[in-house]
């Protein structure tokens, strides 16, 4: 069965599509002794929709062979299709929509705590990760790109805990963020590391599922949208559920997770184009032959993969320390990269899923937030695709308070016009970066003539450095010369790109020769407010610098009130500090949380720097935090006022709450 790709076909389309394959699939694989585990997607929203509709529509049956291993893992989805079928979707494509929420303009937030792009490329160039590195990863054009993908999340996996000189705020800020490498490390670890058993896999997905789990409980749409948390949950919930089937029709065999997903269609797909030569698209009669003669193609290479199945100049090696180690081999992991045991009579499902368990109970606690699966157990209509309760799904039972839909943005899918940003070429060479044949063909014809020829030139002029053909150099070089066309036609005829063309990162830092205080990313700073129709003042954090289109890590005092600067902002929530009053002494302190939904961007002018001391935080014992006089707020607060008086209606607006405006318990 072929289904067109123009993205105009219906749910009641889809669903019918793969219930008529599904079944034809089913009836031709029975006499095989061959049954469907279930139906892959990479996401496509009315193929998910589809989805739901045959592979959510029962509770698994208690007489089916796999009830008793699933039904005894807590806070574990059982509902399936016909023939206890589930859906899956694929990890690559899950993965590159976690990173792309990461690069979204307006951030996320994790335990209250708002991270923005210029956030984290602070934390990874404090990590040691040089400039461009970061720029590169924070900011890539192509959306689609597992290897970068794979090296941010990596990256940001291997962010290490905190310092005891770091700054209050660069605390608060790793701390959640080592907890979301947690979940990135044990999202990449069971597909990436070869060396892993079948056992551990499982156990790192368990893991991955409840921090998850526990962390959308809390912060719902303001961590990630709807779709990625069901996306994510339903691939956890599927590899759990074929390795149950396995276990029952093949005991002694082995599973391989990596082959799940869309990975093998994707193949199929690409023999397809590469069958006729130049004749790549083919209308829906040619599509069909050549999908038979592909899928008779992968069928001997499935019996003979000695015959060329495998892919070129792949020697998988297991995850190296940090991320700039990782290539394009890691994208082509097959099954005979694994070295681990992964025999499916080895793994007792109760056993991984409970492990897991535990090791996110202990991250929850490490970073420290309260583990809430003790009481969604107890309720009993808790699961990982009922995260609130009420044995609501997750898109299913539509939107619950709180959640939302995934963007544009994130899914990678609008489009800008196209710009002339290039790499520098240092950069832009990897590992895999070799000449064509036919360049090197033409290398030997040279050398055969007895011409003086250098075809393998230095990068930076070194005897000792690297050397990269010449034919290599000259495409780099070229690349910036011609931009992908967009695949959508409304917006090639426009003149818009394939890809998302991101603002420059470049600039690092605006100094001023003659003043050398500056405000850099994640220093507190002065605001002020408009909350419940009066005027307030608000201490915040610097999530993101602006000037003109540029994101900067830092800016001299002197230029914040210039009229291209923008600011980028999360209040910050202070008390009283516990103790005898004194004169002349601190008496409020942060305590290291951030008011609700008070995120805001305004103007450099509306903003003014502030130092404030250091302490010993009155409240919890052997840390620091900012702290601040009542008398130097009240004095910034009169001095902005008066500063601002006409442009009132101007400022950010933020909900009242219980500790924002500023106040003591007696008003």
């Amino acid at each position: 069965m072929c289904n067109r790709s123009c993205k105009r076909e219906t749910v009641n389309a889809q669903t019918a599509l793969l219930q008529v394959s599904s079944e034809a699939l089913y009836s031709s694989q029975l006499l095989h002794n061959r049954r469907l585990y279930c139906i892959a997607s990479d996401g496509d929203s009315r193929r998910r929709r589809a989805l739901i509709s045959l592979a959510l529509n029962q509770r698994l049956r208690e007489d089916s062979p796999i009830y008793s291993p699933l039904a005894s893992l807590s806070l574990f989805n059982l509902f399936c299709g016909d023939d206890d079928r589930t859906a899956d979707f694929d990890t690559k494509h899950v993965c590159k929509r976690f990173r792309n929420t990461l690069l979204r303009a307006k951030g996320f937030l994790l335990d209250g705590t708002a991270i923005s792009a210029s956030v984290l490329k602070s934390h990874l160039l404090k990590n040691g990760t040089d400039t461009i590195t970061a720029d590169v990863l924070l900011a890539p054009n192509d959306k689609q790109d597992v290897v970068l993908m794979i090296k941010l999340l990596y990256a940001i996996s291997c962010l290490p805990k905190y310092r005891e000189g770091d700054s209050p705020s660069t605390q608060s800020t790793r701390r959640v963020l080592c907890l979301l490498g947690r979940i990135y490390f044990n999202l990449l670890q069971p597909y990436l590391n070869t060396t892993l058993s079948l056992n551990d896999q499982l156990i790192q997905l368990s893991a991955a599922a409840h921090l998850i789990l526990a962390l959308y409980n809390k912060d719902r749409g303001e961590f990630i949208p709807v779709q990625l948390y069901f996306d994510v949950m339903s691939m956890i919930k599927n590899v759990y559920f074929c390795v149950a089937k396995a276990q029952v029709d093949n005991p002694e065999g082995s599973f391989w997770i990596i082959l799940l997903g869309t990975d093998g269609l994707e193949k199929v797909f690409g023999m397809v184009r590469t069958m006729i030569g130049n004749d790549s698209h083919a209308d829906q009669l040619q599509l069909t032959n050549r999908i038979d003669g592909a899928v008779q193609c992968t069928k001997i290479l499935e019996e003979h993969p000695e015959w060329g199945g495998q892919s070129r100049r792949l020697k998988a090696m297991p995850l190296p320390s940090g991320p700039e180690d990782i290539t394009s081999q890691h994208d082509h992991i097959n099954p005979a990269s694994m070295s681990g045991n992964l025999k499916v009579n080895s793994v007792i499902l109760r056993s991984c899923w409970q492990r897991g368990r535990q090791y996110a109970e202990k991250e929850l606690r490490a970073a420290k937030i309260a583990p809430p699966f003790q009481s969604m157990e107890c309720s009993g209509d808790f699961d990982i695709l009922c995260p609130f309760g009420g044995n609501r799904m997750v898109l299913v039972d539509g939107l619950s308070a709180g959640e939302r839909e995934e963007t544009d943005e994130e899914l990678g899918d609008s489009a800008f016009p196209t710009s002339n940003d290039t790499e520098t070429v240092s950069q832009a060479f990897g590992e895999d970066d070799n000449p064509d044949l036919d360049d090197l063909a033409g290398e030997t014809d040279v050398a055969q003539n007895d011409t003086k020829s250098m075809a393998w030139v230095s990068l930076d002029g070194g005897k000792t450095s690297k050397k990269v053909h010449k034919a290599s150099v000259l495409r780099i070089l070229s690349s910036g010369l011609s931009v992908s066309d967009s695949k959508d036609r409304l917006r090639r005829v426009r003149g818009y790109s394939q890809y998302d063309e991101t603002m420059d990162h470049v600039a690092m830092t605006v100094q001023d020769p003659d003043n050398p205080n500056e405000v850099s990313v994640e220093d507190p700073a002065l605001i002020l407010m408009r909350c419940s129709g009066a005027v307030f003042l608000a201490i915040f954090q610097v999530l993101s610098i602006r000037i003109d289109a540029t994101y900067v890590q830092s800016l001299s005092a002197k230029l914040i009130h210039e009229p291209n600067v923008q600011f980028q902002g999360q209040i910050m929530t202070l008390r009283p500090r516990i103790g005898e009053y004194q004169p002349n002494v601190p008496d409020w302190e942060w305590d290291g949380t951030y008011e609700a939904k008070s995120v805001f961007r305004a103007d450099g002018a509306l903003v003014e720097l502030v130092d404030p001391e250091l302490l010993q935080s009155s409240t919890s014992a052997g840390s620091h935090t900012y702290a601040f006089s009542s008398s130097d707020l009240r004095g910034f607060a009169a001095l902005m006022f008066e500063k601002h008086a006409n442009e009132l209606r101007s400022l950010p607006e933020v909900d009242q709450s219980a500790t924002y405006p500023y106040r003591t318990e007696q008003g």
